[in-house]
């Protein structure tokens, strides 16, 4: 059983526990926060109206943590998507994620169109997307540094309508 609830600051030891790195938190969040995360990285990130975190319930274990950002009344994206406690990566998990972050996304934001960003090398995480119905978009891609290394984010997404099928 997987379960959403609201992320709240106090849930940053989780992401502690997963996140030690510079690396990992990058692959996570982007240029979102800087390592390590901090109580007031959160609290900030948690205050923008259109940002809907979520900590991953698996039966009554915290696994993970989830996203949507409302992009504007069309327009949803999904970030921040991490099963961070190992032991429950590859078992399916993701693809129930997914699923439930699309049908909130869809049926209670209402939104047209869902969208995330992947960095390219990322294939468990692409194949997981793409169960879900979700499409690459060749051609929108961003480009990402950590340091000297340079990484690429493909952009994936899926209308209301091909969702539904």
């Amino acid at each position: 059983m997987v379960k959403l609830e609201h992320f709240k600051s106090k849930d940053l030891e989780y992401l502690s526990k997963w996140i030690d790195n510079e690396k990992d938190l990058f692959q996570f969040a982007g240029d979102m926060f800087s390592f390590p995360i901090t109580e007031t990285q959160i609290v900030k990130y948690l205050n923008d109206s259109n940002r809907f975190v979520f900590k991953v319930v698996y039966y009554e274990t915290i696994i993970g943590q989830a996203e949507i950002y409302l992009e504007d009344k069309f327009n949803a994206r999904l970030c921040r998507i991490l099963i961070g406690d190992s032991k429950f990566r590859g078992k399916g998990i993701g693809d129930i994620l997914i699923n439930e972050l699309l049908r909130m996304s869809f049926e209670e934001l209402k939104v047209d169109r869902v969208n995330l960003n992947v960095f390219d090398w990322n294939i468990g995480a692409i194949k997981c997307y793409e169960k879900s119905g979700m499409k690459i978009n060749k051609g929108i891609t961003k480009e990402a540094k950590l340091g000297e290394e340079k990484w690429i984010a493909i952009n994936m997404s899926i209308n209301k309508n091909e969702w539904k099928k």
